[in-house]
């Protein structure tokens, strides 16, 4: 017997109904989104939930079809259940339920053939087109052409000092680059030229698919000021969904028993794996945002996997955005790799007033490694 897919049900729920227009149409918050995303068009507008901003989230060009956008402070919305679900601080299975009820459907009226149909098409859109794949290709290749070693870079040394990562410098792997000639917009919308940090973005089987960027001030003393977003990756040349930014990889390590545990840790952005590196002795791999860490590809010969998820704060009954990914990538990996032992680690510390979240960097600039798991010395 075939199990049903809620996922799949509800994206063709919503098509019954003509889209996701649909569904937002019950969000005010959502209207100066849309109006200024018409087919083939996706314009920047200020954060649809704090109305902070002038150019900080945005629906994609196929949001109609599939949901999705893109705020500057909480990375991508995949589809429209992403996009719900942080918009009423729920999970995604809660987000589900309220737009089924939006829709006035019943997952029973839904077969499983139909709702397959619906996921194909979905997943077939989803693919590049050659011409998308040569464009990418060659942006990303300039950019790996004018990218020098970080450990060159006075810059890259600065700003890890004004993160308290300077130890970091010295161990620096080559997913790391730094370049002084990086093409953006400022927050005029006008064409300008910054440096920053570059960082790999390797699919499953290791290959660059994609680089992360992080604008830096010209002395490195911290992010540009002139981008609304100092931290942005550029489009790849495949679906990024599985790929991470690799600070390192999985290390062997025989335990108090005499086993040979095979250990890797994972977490969000690159700076906090930084941080984690050099409080755990671990490498990390970082997703880049919740949903891509979610996604995150694991390797079968991995025994231990560290999730290092960030505390964000939550919406009434809800849960922080950072820990229901890292409980999603948990579920996943004890449904696709059983073997794997999964640990999660949240930060300690509660998040103080005026502040969305914290993660492992704030603790490491806070205390150093002493509220760490110090994962090594427990096996």
């Amino acid at each position: 017997m075939q199990r049903r897919s809620k996922i799949d049900d509800t994206h063709a729920i919503v098509r019954q109904v003509g889209g996701w227009e649909t569904v937002y149409r019950c969000y005010p918050e959502l209207f100066d989104a849309m109006n200024k995303s018409p087919e083939g068009q996706s314009k920047a507008v200020k954060c649809p939930l704090s109305g902070q901003g002038k150019t900080v989230f945005r629906l994609y060009r196929d949001w109609r079809e599939k949901g999705g956008g893109y705020h500057n402070d909480h990375g991508r919305f995949g589809d429209g259940i992403d996009l719900i679900a942080w918009m009423e601080g729920i999970s995604k299975s809660q987000a589900m339920d309220r737009i089924i009820e939006i829709c006035g459907g019943n997952r029973n009226n839904i077969s499983i053939d139909e709702a397959k149909r619906v996921r194909d098409k979905r997943e077939q859109s989803a693919q590049l087109t050659q011409d998308q794949i040569n464009k990418n290709a060659w942006v990303l290749n300039k950019v790996e052409s004018e990218t020098i070693s970080a450990q060159q870079s006075k810059e890259i040394y600065n700003y890890l000092c004004s993160r308290g990562l300077m130890d970091y410098f010295s161990i620096m792997p080559s997913s790391i680059g730094y370049n002084s000639n990086l093409q953006t917009f400022s927050k005029e919308g006008k064409k300008i030229v910054l440096n920053g940090m570059v960082f790999y973005i390797q699919n499953g089987t290791g290959n660059p698919v994609s680089m992360h960027r992080i604008f830096l001030q010209s002395d490195g003393f911290g992010k540009s000021e002139l981008v609304e977003n100092a931290k942005m990756q550029l489009s790849g040349i495949e679906d990024v969904r599985g790929s991470a930014i690799r600070l390192g990889m999985p290390i062997s390590v025989v335990d108090s028993h005499g086993n040979t545990r095979r250990i890797l840790a994972v977490c969000e952005g690159p700076e906090t794996g930084m941080a984690i590196t050099l409080a755990e002795k671990l490498p990390v791999w970082c997703g880049i945002s919740s949903t891509l860490m979610e996604l995150m590809f694991i390797p079968d010969d991995i025994t231990d996997l560290l999730i290092f998820e960030d505390r964000d704060r939550v919406k009434d009954m809800g849960v922080g955005e950072g820990q229901r990914a890292a409980l999603c990538l948990k579920e996943r990996i004890n449904r696709e790799l059983p073997h794997v032992s999964v640990h999660n680690f949240s930060p300690p510390t509660s998040i103080p007033d005026n502040v969305k979240s914290v993660d492992w960097l704030d603790e490491w600039n806070n205390s150093g490694s002493e509220l760490f798991p110090n994962f090594l010395s427990t096996i």
